[in-house]
């Protein structure tokens, strides 16, 4: 959806949000397969904490937001 966006500023949005979620559960993924040693990351929308699922729901706000501006091109 990034590339969909109708503004530069609302893919990079869309693009660092997402970004930020492969990169979490690719760690998450990771350390229970034992291929890294735990760290203190959250499981977006999984992981019990306050203030990590206020800020997974405050950036699905904002990548709903980005993408529902749709560049036109006719």
């Amino acid at each position: 959806q990034a590339y969909r966006a109708k503004n530069r500023n609302g893919g990079l949005l869309l693009a660092g949000i997402a970004g930020l979620w492969v990169y979490q559960i690719f760690v998450n993924v990771a350390m229970t397969l034992g291929l890294m040693p735990v760290a203190g990351i959250p499981l977006p929308f999984l992981s019990y904490g306050g203030s990590s699922m206020l800020t997974h729901c405050a950036l699905m706000g904002f990548a709903i937001g980005a993408s529902t501006r749709w560049r036109s091109y006719a």
